[in-house]
């Protein structure tokens, strides 16, 4: 992926995650991403899982395995990856909030282990992330 943060995938992928805080109650402010390689994102959920009530539940992606759900063990220094969303490293924000509601409902969405859905470098994201850049999120 084309990692300079003013490039039309940065700028798509920024969109997309917005798109994703809002879908799953995050708000876009509190969405951070790091434009690395692999690309990687984090998203501060508001519930927690029913098996683990004292740790609090974010949203990881990175361009390669797509999304997880991680309990912030260690004061919210570790991630502790818990179940993965099948399918596609890139799904609509419909699909990533249903699987954070399952989730929170105590289902066991998603895969338990980590499977790599694309190769890094492999341009499809790219043009996908296009998809998202529009007018009015384009800027800053």
């Amino acid at each position: 992926m084309e990692l300079d943060e003013d490039s039309a995938p940065a700028r798509g992928l920024r969109c997309y995650l917005e798109l994703v805080g809002a879908a799953v109650g995050a708000g876009p402010d509190l969405v951070v991403w790091m434009l690395d390689v692999p690309a990687t994102a984090y998203v501060p959920l508001v519930g927690r899982l029913p098996g683990f009530p004292e740790l609090d539940l974010a949203l990881v992606w990175d361009e390669q395995v797509g999304w997880a759900a991680a309990i912030e063990a260690d004061s919210g220094y570790e991630l502790i990856e818990v179940s993965y969303l099948s399918g596609d490293v890139l799904p609509v924000p419909a699909v990533v909030a249903r699987f954070v509601a399952s989730l929170l409902l105590g289902g066991r969405p998603g895969r338990p282990d980590r499977v790599p859905l694309r190769e890094i470098g492999d341009c499809d994201l790219d043009r996908r992330l296009a998809h998202y850049v529009t007018p009015y999120r384009t800027a800053g």
